[in-house]
């Protein structure tokens, strides 16, 4: 499991300064803003984009010594029918990082840039991540929700956070 905290680490990295390029992150910087999403709460809540491109996570995490058997294992990378390798699994999507409460990333959440499905894709179960026994935005809620004891549940990511931007910070939403 240490090596899938490191993949989706090096993922989340790259999937963040996707969204600062100027060519790569511009539709989905974009899209986030028609969305209402504000520079601090993207940076918060390490939102990303994975380009539209087939392997360009496989071509960047390989360049820091990952194989593609280990971001198999991490569900980000998914072996091609033919048995010809692999391909990204998150392509042309605004990207979401799941955190559980120790701050590690379990896995991703990706909302497709324009037309195409499945319009929301999340990573696979993993060693680290288990969908049904997760919430996104709870590392992040925790504490409010403690102070409040009170939770806000909602369905989408972009629902937890538009409710976060707006101060109530105790919310998370299912996956």
């Amino acid at each position: 499991t240490v090596r899938i905290e490191q993949l989706n680490k090096a993922a989340a990295d790259w999937f963040r300064q996707n969204l600062n390029d100027d060519q790569l992150g511009a539709e989905a910087r974009e899209y986030l803003s028609s969305r209402g999403m504000l520079p601090s709460t993207i940076e918060r809540f390490g939102i990303g984009v994975a380009p539209n491109e087939w392997d360009g996570l496989i071509k960047s995490l390989g360049k820091q010594g990952f194989i593609q058997n280990d971001l198999a294992s991490a569900g980000l990378i998914i072996a091609r029918e033919n048995g010809s390798g692999f391909y990204d699994r998150f392509r042309a999507r605004v990207m979401f990082t799941i955190m559980d409460l120790r701050k590690r990333v379990v896995g991703f959440g990706g909302r497709v840039l324009g037309e195409g499905t499945p319009k929301y894709l999340n990573s696979p179960d993993t060693a680290l991540f288990r969908k049904g026994q997760t919430l996104f935005a709870l590392d992040v809620a925790r504490e409010a929700v403690t102070r409040t004891k009170t939770v806000i549940v909602v369905e989408g990511y972009f629902d937890a956070i538009a409710l976060h931007q707006a101060g109530l910070i105790h919310t998370v939403a299912t996956l």
